[in-house]
């Protein structure tokens, strides 16, 4: 993950130099912001209120017990309902982001590791998104709002480790969404840039029947590492220069451990070319200087979104 780490030690650099708050989440800039409006299909925040509880979900004893919050709906009015939830996680209680698909349900749930910004409009917009192609989606926040260089110091060493929180918060919202009433009990795993790393780790050490990693670093022991794995379908940017090399050892290393797979390079795109928002002046002038060339690039994204979800559509809609 040596790589990995050097790029977040130069975006942390970035963000103190370009006056970025240091405290999660990240704020990404609107790629289509248009002053004092809000986009269709852009969330509107309400309060969250941690006494609502979610009536019948109490799992394991009470270990993976979850309060509902006021619920945060999206622009129109039809599509997903976003909710505040708080699931209970062997170091307690974890806040995190629900989106409900249109219509009655149950669905197939996919759980949503957000990239090393925090669950930040960026991710809760990607929320929506997946939560649109018909899947109940569950988004940790995994950082809490606490200070976002250590909340990514910790994330980066656990995922080294393959232990800790983050991993064991992984594990909880699975069992969550898997037995939530809303769920059929297939449960796939989305991961971006740092996310994907951990989507990478869940795919082989918990019962996800499908993961999506996009942009994600692979270590070079990968391969016993991900023996046993569920189907893994992976996407990487061609311009993005802090992966060169790294789509080619993932699939390497599936081949090798025999484990369904369907891993894309996008020339057109950079990292983060799944993301809705750009990074912020400062950061996207170092991220290019890193050679990232970050930020969205439809077209690509468009592919992407279509074979995942038609890889999701295999595997977690698939009869039980």
């Amino acid at each position: 993950m040596l790589a990995q780490g050097v790029r977040e030690h130069f975006l942390e650099k970035g963000l103190m130099s370009a006056g970025i708050p240091a405290h999660c989440p990240v704020p990404l800039e609107d790629a289509g912001k248009v002053s004092g409006r809000r986009k269709p299909g852009e969330l509107e925040t309400l309060e969250c209120d941690p006494r609502v509880e979610n009536p019948g979900q109490a799992l394991d004893g009470g270990r993976h017990a979850s309060h509902s919050c006021n619920t945060q709906r999206s622009t129109p009015a039809h599509g997903p309902t976003m909710t505040d939830v708080v699931f209970r996680t062997p170091a307690g209680d974890r806040s995190a982001y629900l989106a409900t698909p249109d219509g009655e349900g149950p669905w197939p749930g996919v759980l949503l590791v957000h990239e090393i910004f925090g669950l930040n409009d960026d991710m809760r917009a990607l929320c929506h998104r997946v939560a649109a192609m018909g899947y109940l989606v569950l988004a940790p926040d995994f950082y809490a709002g606490g200070r976002w260089s250590r909340c990514m110091r910790g994330a980066l060493r656990q995922l080294e480790a393959g232990d800790g929180e983050f991993p064991d918060a992984i594990e909880s919202g699975q069992v969550w969404l898997s037995r939530d009433s809303q769920c059929t009990g297939r449960v796939g795993v989305i991961g971006f840039s740092l996310g994907g790393g951990f989507g990478l780790l869940a795919a082989a050490k918990y019962p996800f029947s499908a993961a999506s990693v996009n942009y994600a670093e692979v270590p070079d022991d990968a391969e016993p590492l991900l023996a046993g794995a569920c189907p893994i379908i992976a996407s990487y940017g061609g311009r993005d220069r802090t992966t060169r090399g790294v789509p080619e050892r993932l699939q390497h290393a599936l081949d090798a451990a025999g484990v369904e797979h369907d891993v894309a390079t996008y020339p057109l795109a950079g990292h983060s070319f799944l993301s809705t928002r750009r990074y912020p002046r400062g950061l996207g002038m170092l991220a290019k200087l890193m050679g990232m060339n970050a930020g969205p690039h439809e077209p690509s994204a468009d592919r992407a979104w279509d074979r995942i979800d038609a890889f999701f559509g295999k595997h977690l809609r698939a009869e039980q």
